[in-house]
């Protein structure tokens, strides 16, 4: 046997890594696909709530659940990104390390997506950047944009804001049909 081929137990062992390279990569796909269904979700979310601007009921309802499904859809979002991330780590550290002894190459050559630094920086930035503006744009801006149509759309709004009085949120707070007045019972 030439001296730079494996043994027959480092084939064995590459055999193991490369499953598990197979089974990591098959889990950070999964993770991903959720990531793309929890967007879509919470995109869906958000045409339902902009379909039911013009019905104007349930307003602050839709408005609450906008911000709620948003934040829960962000929140998965990201703990779903932070395991991919880890997923990617174990591929890198333990099996692009172990199978690059074992071959004697660099584990950059061996795992190149998950280990070289080579990657198109300009690209790289350019994808953060499109990512930020996209989550920006897609759990901030649009449930902004929503939030204020609906506030618009809000007759309880409407008659407050109507309202010209110094006093403002303390003027008037109805509880069960009785009003308050600057700290007196009006009936």
């Amino acid at each position: 046997m030439p001296a730079d081929e494996p043994t027959p137990a480092a084939n064995r062992q590459l055999d193991f890594l490369l499953a598990d390279f197979g089974a990591l990569k098959a889990e950070m796909a999964r993770r991903s696909g959720l990531q793309r269904v929890a967007v879509a979700l919470y995109l869906g979310l958000v045409a339902a709530v902009a379909a039911s601007l013009p019905e104007g009921k349930n307003l602050s309802l839709s408005a609450a659940g906008l911000w709620i499904g948003g934040l829960v859809a962000l929140l998965f979002w990201y703990r779903e990104h932070l395991e991919i991330t880890r997923l990617g780590r174990l591929i890198r550290d333990r099996i692009g390390e172990k199978a690059g002894e074992i071959l004697n190459v660099p584990k950059e050559d061996i795992v190149p997506s998950e280990a070289a630094a080579s990657i198109d920086e300009s690209m790289d930035s350019t994808t953060r950047r499109y990512h930020l503006w996209f989550m920006w744009l897609v759990f901030f801006v649009i449930p902004l944009l929503l939030t204020h149509a609906l506030w618009q759309r809000s007759a309880e709004v409407s008659r407050f804001c109507a309202r010209n009085t110094p006093t403002g949120a303390a003027d008037v707070i109805g509880v069960r049909g009785t009003h308050f007045r600057a700290g007196s019972r009006v009936n």
